[in-house]
């Protein structure tokens, strides 16, 4: 009687499978399922700390040869900030949830000239000087007609885009630093004007992070002229951290 009973619901089973009727899956023996109820649980305020290290160019490149771990490299340039072989150039820390963007400035804003009139006579002049001298010395300077405004400094960007795993989240990360240089002149005599140079740096990367666990997402070179500061070219090293927000 047991053995035609069974038969018979396999039977059942198999006639279900044949006509179409798939047999519902135990969801509790989905691993799927679970890693999906796993990131559901998992904390949705995340902290994300920048930083960004220098060191000189020939220090860098023998690091990078000797040390193909980026975990490593970020050790021992942490290693070198306290020995004074190292510096600490940037440091940032933003705080958001999934799905969502955050930005924090520290910035400065210039404004300066785009556009000049020429140099002229005033028009209070009744009769143009036949002695090129005494003309020059009535002749207005070149003047500046136009303005423009420069956001000087850094900015960083974090987009939370997603969780990959309880343990794992998918950044869009996307940093800009701006330097003023100094003034180039350009012209001559009174037509002679002063155009400020900027220096543009930054990284911008989609990268998964590891709580805890430091990520390199990229190196930057400060240009080669910097007025009034160190002329040693240096490589800067730049590092994301993710934990979840309150841990």
């Amino acid at each position: 009687m047991r053995a035609t009973t069974a038969y018979v619901i396999a039977a059942g089973l198999l006639a279900g499978k044949a006509l179409g009727q798939e047999v519902e899956e135990d969801p509790f023996n989905n691993k799927d399922w679970h890693m999906e109820q796993m990131i559901k649980k998992a904390p949705n305020d995340w902290e994300v700390m920048w930083e960004v290290f220098s060191i000189p160019f020939a220090d860098a490149a023998k690091l990078k040869r000797e040390q193909k771990d980026p975990g490593k490299i970020y050790l021992e340039l942490v290693k070198r900030t306290h020995t004074g072989k190292a510096v600490l150039e940037e440091f940032v820390i933003l705080t958001g949830t999934i799905g969502k963007k955050v930005k924090g400035d520290s910035i400065e804003e210039l404004i300066y000239p785009t556009e000049f009139e020429p140099p002229e006579l005033p028009n209070k002049v009744q009769r143009v000087p036949s002695d090129p001298k005494v003309a020059s010395f009535l002749t207005t300077p070149a003047m500046p007609t136009s303005f423009d405004t420069k956001k000087l400094g850094t900015s960083l960007e974090v987009d939370f885009a997603k969780k990959e795993t309880p343990e794992v989240i998918q950044i869009v990360i996307n940093f800009e630093r701006v330097e003023f240089l100094g003034l180039s002149i350009w012209g001559q005599g009174k037509a002679t004007t002063q155009m400020p140079e900027f220096a543009v740096q930054g990284n911008k990367k989609e990268v998964l992070l590891k709580s805890g666990q430091p990520v390199m997402i990229g190196t930057m070179s400060p240009p080669k002229n910097r007025p009034e500061k160190n002329k040693e070219r240096r490589v800067w090293f730049s590092f994301a951290t993710a934990t979840p927000s309150g841990k």
